[in-house]
């Protein structure tokens, strides 16, 4: 991929795909095609509930909040704890 208008290469299978698509579902263009299809994709993710902007988010308030006190350790303990399943012993 390139640039800000990013150019993709593809087998001659999948462009005729993607212009069937773009055809049949009425898109404008088969960056338009390509982005739902990868946005669908995305939301085969499980996220927990929350949205790829949540999560984004809740990242950036978690690297400005600095370092935390707890060991990796720690935070794996209480995960495993939360999710009421027995932390494996090393």
């Amino acid at each position: 991929m390139e640039g800000p208008d990013e150019t993709i290469s593809v087998t001659a299978e999948v462009a005729t795909l993607l212009r069937e698509v773009v055809e049949a579902d009425g898109y404008a263009s088969a960056s338009d095609a390509i982005r739902d299809a990868l946005l669908a994709r995305s939301q085969d993710v499980d996220l927990g509930g929350y949205t790829p902007e949540e999560i984004s988010r809740l990242a950036d308030e978690g690297i400005a909040s600095g370092l935390g006190h707890m060991s990796l350790e720690d935070i794996q303990r209480e995960g495993f704890r939360r999710a009421g399943v027995p932390f494996p012993e090393r």
